[in-house]
């Protein structure tokens, strides 16, 4: 029901809104429930808004936080200290990303999908082929994967092919090289079902 109403708002979107060259299109919503509704329901659409909005940031936060208190730092993982240090390093990194680039949100979102997609599914295609890497074949495979991203990215080859093609295939070729000159690196595992 939520992915649907969200399409149909957009496209009324299209409708209601004239089409103008400087109109940002992330603010049809509040724009249409400014033309549609009295000013109350206007004031409660925003409301709306901005707490679906905190609500998702701080909850991101707050997990990513955790996962760097967890897995990076093992030893601190009950340290008051080092999470509210890990906090602000991710509030400020965030804040960075936010002010640094003039993208509109759906930008950001595209970027973090494919910067996600190359670093973790050439893992998981070695992981459906019943392969284990070692952890350090994982971890050049994730970091190789999101440098072929960027890579492409910033040389703006995405009207060529999808920035997410050579990320993947950046990772899935250190497994392959791996295969090849280091193959004590991988194991073969039997999955029980």
């Amino acid at each position: 029901l939520f992915y649907g109403a969200t399409i149909i708002v957009g496209l009324l979107a299209h409708i209601i809104l004239p089409e103008t060259q400087g109109f940002d299109q992330e603010l049809a919503l509040p724009t249409m429930a400014k033309l549609l509704l009295p000013d109350v329901l206007v004031g409660l659409i925003l409301a709306a808004m901005f707490a679906a909005t905190m609500s998702t940031a701080d909850s991101l936060v707050i997990a990513c936080s955790g996962a760097i208190t967890r897995d990076f730092l093992p030893h601190q993982k009950h340290s008051l200290r080092a999470a509210k240090m890990a906090t602000a390093f991710v509030v400020l990194t965030a804040l960075v990303i936010a002010i640094s680039d003039s993208k509109t949100v759906f930008n950001l979102v595209l970027l973090a999908w494919g910067l996600l997609a190359s670093a973790f599914v050439p893992l998981i295609l070695v992981y459906s082929r019943k392969q284990l890497p070692s952890e350090p074949l994982a971890i050049m495979m994730v970091l190789v994967g999101v440098a072929g991203y960027l890579f492409w990215y910033y040389l703006g080859l995405g009207g060529l092919i999808y920035e997410v093609v050579p990320g993947i295939m950046s990772g899935l070729l250190v497994y392959w090289g791996t295969l090849l000159f280091a193959p004590h690196q991988i194991r073969q595992v039997a999955y029980s079902t």
